[in-house]
Protein backbone atom coordinates (compact mmCIF):
# COMPACT_ATOMS: atom_id res chain seq x y z
CA UNK A 1 0.00 0.00 0.00
CA UNK A 2 2.99 2.83 0.77
CA UNK A 3 4.51 1.69 -2.33
CA UNK A 4 1.28 2.74 -4.33
CA UNK A 5 1.35 6.01 -2.47
CA UNK A 6 4.54 6.96 -3.13
CA UNK A 7 4.64 5.96 -6.96
CA UNK A 8 1.01 8.17 -7.11
CA UNK A 9 2.13 11.15 -5.83
CA UNK A 10 5.75 10.40 -7.82
CA UNK A 11 3.08 10.27 -10.94
CA UNK A 12 1.68 13.49 -9.58
CA UNK A 13 4.30 15.43 -9.33
CA UNK A 14 5.87 14.30 -12.48
CA UNK A 15 2.53 15.42 -14.52
CA UNK A 16 2.58 18.94 -12.67
CA UNK A 17 5.84 19.71 -13.86
CA UNK A 18 5.22 18.69 -16.90
CA UNK A 19 2.64 21.41 -17.51
CA UNK A 20 4.40 23.96 -15.54
CA UNK A 21 7.49 23.62 -17.68
CA UNK A 22 5.67 23.08 -21.01
CA UNK A 23 4.37 26.83 -20.52
CA UNK A 24 7.63 28.28 -19.61
CA UNK A 25 9.33 30.55 -22.68
CA UNK A 26 12.78 31.74 -22.75
CA UNK A 27 12.95 35.97 -23.10
CA UNK A 28 15.28 36.25 -25.96
CA UNK A 29 14.81 39.99 -26.08
CA UNK A 30 18.39 41.29 -24.37
CA UNK A 31 17.55 44.58 -23.67
CA UNK A 32 14.64 43.21 -21.90
CA UNK A 33 16.74 40.84 -20.06
CA UNK A 34 19.32 43.06 -18.75
CA UNK A 35 16.63 45.35 -17.50
CA UNK A 36 15.18 42.80 -15.25
CA UNK A 37 18.42 41.42 -14.39
CA UNK A 38 19.61 44.85 -13.51
CA UNK A 39 16.77 46.17 -11.43
CA UNK A 40 16.75 47.39 -7.98
CA UNK A 41 13.85 46.03 -6.53
CA UNK A 42 14.08 48.44 -3.21
CA UNK A 43 13.27 51.34 -5.76
CA UNK A 44 10.05 50.16 -7.74
CA UNK A 45 7.21 52.10 -6.83
CA UNK A 46 3.73 52.14 -7.86
CA UNK A 47 1.06 55.12 -7.92
CA UNK A 48 -2.39 55.68 -8.98
CA UNK A 49 -2.56 59.38 -9.74
CA UNK A 50 -6.51 60.48 -11.06
CA UNK A 51 -6.77 57.29 -12.80
CA UNK A 52 -3.56 57.09 -14.39
CA UNK A 53 -1.03 54.27 -12.98
CA UNK A 54 2.44 55.53 -13.30
CA UNK A 55 5.45 52.71 -12.46
CA UNK A 56 8.91 53.63 -11.98
CA UNK A 57 11.71 51.07 -12.08
CA UNK A 58 15.36 51.83 -11.52
CA UNK A 59 18.24 49.78 -13.26
CA UNK A 60 21.94 50.42 -13.11
CA UNK A 61 24.65 50.52 -15.56
CA UNK A 62 28.04 48.52 -15.68
CA UNK A 63 30.34 49.15 -13.18
CA UNK A 64 32.79 52.44 -13.38
CA UNK A 65 29.53 54.19 -15.56
CA UNK A 66 29.46 57.08 -13.60
CA UNK A 67 32.75 57.89 -15.43
CA UNK A 68 34.27 59.39 -11.65
CA UNK A 69 38.07 58.71 -11.97
CA UNK A 70 39.60 56.37 -9.68
CA UNK A 71 36.36 54.78 -8.36
CA UNK A 72 34.18 51.91 -10.03
CA UNK A 73 30.63 54.45 -9.47
CA UNK A 74 27.63 53.52 -11.09
CA UNK A 75 24.71 55.34 -12.72
CA UNK A 76 21.15 54.42 -12.84
CA UNK A 77 18.46 54.61 -15.48
CA UNK A 78 14.85 54.82 -14.68
CA UNK A 79 12.38 53.45 -16.78
CA UNK A 80 8.72 55.26 -16.69
CA UNK A 81 5.76 53.40 -17.22
CA UNK A 82 2.22 55.68 -17.70
CA UNK A 83 -0.87 53.50 -18.01
CA UNK A 84 -4.54 54.52 -17.75
CA UNK A 85 -6.64 52.48 -15.41
CA UNK A 86 -9.28 50.61 -16.43
CA UNK A 87 -10.30 47.03 -17.90
CA UNK A 88 -7.87 47.77 -21.05
CA UNK A 89 -4.55 48.93 -20.14
CA UNK A 90 -3.17 51.33 -22.28
CA UNK A 91 0.55 51.55 -21.43
CA UNK A 92 3.64 53.88 -22.82
CA UNK A 93 7.44 53.58 -21.10
CA UNK A 94 9.70 56.06 -21.07
CA UNK A 95 13.16 56.00 -19.72
CA UNK A 96 15.85 58.25 -18.39
CA UNK A 97 19.49 57.37 -18.67
CA UNK A 98 22.80 57.67 -16.74
CA UNK A 99 21.91 59.65 -13.79
CA UNK A 100 24.15 59.24 -10.73
CA UNK A 101 22.12 58.52 -7.36
CA UNK A 102 18.93 59.67 -8.76
CA UNK A 103 16.01 59.91 -6.46
CA UNK A 104 12.32 60.98 -6.97
CA UNK A 105 11.21 63.84 -4.91
CA UNK A 106 7.49 63.54 -6.67
CA UNK A 107 4.63 63.13 -9.11
CA UNK A 108 2.03 64.94 -9.84
CA UNK A 109 -0.53 65.43 -12.56
CA UNK A 110 -1.52 68.08 -14.61
CA UNK A 111 -4.48 69.02 -17.21
CA UNK A 112 -2.29 66.40 -19.92
CA UNK A 113 0.60 65.22 -18.63
CA UNK A 114 2.48 63.71 -15.33
CA UNK A 115 5.13 65.85 -14.05
CA UNK A 116 8.06 64.17 -12.02
CA UNK A 117 10.69 65.96 -9.86
CA UNK A 118 13.66 64.24 -9.00
CA UNK A 119 16.98 65.14 -7.65
CA UNK A 120 20.47 63.62 -8.73
CA UNK A 121 23.77 64.36 -8.62
CA UNK A 122 26.04 66.06 -11.13
CA UNK A 123 30.30 65.98 -11.31
CA UNK A 124 31.69 69.43 -12.02
CA UNK A 125 35.28 70.28 -11.75
CA UNK A 126 36.12 67.24 -9.84
CA UNK A 127 33.16 67.87 -7.00
CA UNK A 128 29.74 66.51 -6.65
CA UNK A 129 26.52 68.94 -6.96
CA UNK A 130 22.76 68.18 -6.37
CA UNK A 131 20.88 68.95 -9.18
CA UNK A 132 16.94 69.18 -9.41
CA UNK A 133 15.16 68.05 -12.52
CA UNK A 134 11.71 68.41 -13.97
CA UNK A 135 10.59 65.59 -16.21
CA UNK A 136 6.94 65.58 -18.11
CA UNK A 137 5.37 62.60 -19.46
CA UNK A 138 1.99 62.55 -21.25
CA UNK A 139 -0.67 61.00 -19.88
CA UNK A 140 -2.32 57.82 -21.97
CA UNK A 141 -4.95 58.29 -24.51
CA UNK A 142 -8.42 56.60 -22.99
CA UNK A 143 -9.54 54.81 -25.48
Amino acid sequence: MKNIIITICTLLVISCSTKVSSQIQEIKNEQLNYVLGTLRTDSIKSLLINNTYITTYFYVNESGSANTPETDEVTDNIIFTVCESGENFNCKSYQLKNLLNPKIDSIFSDKDHLTVLLTHMKIDDNSYKSTKTSIKLPLPEIK
